[in-house]
Formats: structure tokens, C-alpha cells, sequence
């Protein structure tokens, strides 16, 4: 899942560059890029929880990859809402999203490898 690993290093850069007082060097338009990520990442972990949620049907495994996916989807909706809103970019604000960025990948991890559990013990 490097996609996570580049979102939150884009991030995180992003801080520094504010840190280092070099806001002309960060392209207008990242904050779209972002919103757009957030809205996509966090609409597609939204979806996998539910359907895992409707298939589960006391499948223990199954319910647990939901519950990751419901982690994952937490983890994404501060950074969607961050960017839909018009508040100021900050440094701390990007560095906590970046840590958020994070906390989803590994939960979506752990969804993954639940998922691949069932598989296996179903094959």
C-alpha cells in the first residue's frame, strides 16, 4: 500500500516547506489533489466496511475485516474534512493528517491480511 506511504510524505513536506517559510514553493493547486485523495481513499474504505458488514453474517473474521476497514475510514474522514473546509493549512495540521494517513494504512493492512485469513481458511 505505498499510496499511503506517498500521501502522507507529500504531507508531511508540505509542513516543511511552511515550516521553512516556503509557501511559494507549494503548488495552489495540492489542496484539490488532496481533497480529491481523501474523498476517493475515504469513500472506498467506507463501502468495504459496509459490504463486509452485509456479508459477514457471524463470520467472525469477516467482522473484524469490517471493523479495520470502520478504523480506516475514521482515520480518512479528518483529512477530507480538512480539505473541504477553508480553514488555513498549518504545519501541525499536516503532520497530524500525515500521522492520520498513517493509522489508515496500517488498519487497512489489518483489514487485508483478515481478508486473506478467510480466504484461506475457506479454500
Amino acid at each position: 500500500m505505498p499510496a499511503y506511504d506517498l500521501w502522507a510524505t507529500l504531507l508531511a513536506r508540505w509542513a516543511m516547506l511552511l515550516d521553512a517559510g516556503r509557501r511559494d514553493k507549494i503548488n495552489p493547486e495540492v489542496g484539490s489533489f488532496a481533497l480529491y485523495c481523501a474523498s476517493h481513499h475515504l469513500a472506498a474504505r467506507c463501502y468495504a466496511r459496509d459490504y463486509l458488514k452485509l456479508i459477514s453474517k457471524g463470520k467472525p473474521m469477516l467482522e473484524k475485516a469490517a471493523q479495520s476497514y470502520e478504523k480506516a475510514a475514521s482515520s480518512l474522514h479528518p483529512i477530507w474534512e480538512f480539505f473541504s473546509s477553508t480553514q488555513p493549512v498549518q504545519e501541525e495540521v499536516l503532520s497530524k493528517l500525515a500521522n492520520d494517513i498513517r493509522a489508515a494504512k496500517s488498519y487497512e493492512e489489518a483489514g487485508v491480511q483478515r481478508l486473506k485469513d478467510f480466504l484461506r481458511t475457506t479454500s
